[in-house]
């Protein structure tokens, strides 16, 4: 399957290797970012490794994948997977919720 990042996917994936970096330097993130997408990427022959998320049916399969403390939302279609969002686990649940609603929604 094709995987697909949407324009959040990609604005979560650097906040969360801009946090990284700052914190671990660049060489870290770096190393950080190309396992992300080596990950992400493994999904393409692997769609259903993340867990459906039930309350979310209503827009269609919404899977979540973990890579680490990074939480992967995608939805799988016939031929593709949209990556929806890169998630750092530690980060509020309640805003993570609001995107993925809002995403959803448009």
């Amino acid at each position: 399957m094709e995987v697909v990042w949407s324009d959040l996917a990609f604005e979560s994936f650097y906040d969360i290797l801009l946090y990284v970096q700052g914190f671990f330097g660049k060489k870290t993130a770096d190393g950080i970012a190309a396992k992300i997408i080596s990950f992400v990427e493994s999904l393409g022959s692997s769609p259903y490794l993340g867990k459906q998320i039930s309350h979310l049916s209503q827009y269609g399969e919404i899977r979540c994948a973990f890579y680490k403390q990074n939480h992967i939302y995608y939805q799988t279609f016939d031929n593709k997977i949209l990556i929806i969002i890169l998630w750092d686990g530690r980060q509020d649940p309640h805003q993570l919720q609001n995107l993925l609603i809002n995403f959803l929604t448009k």
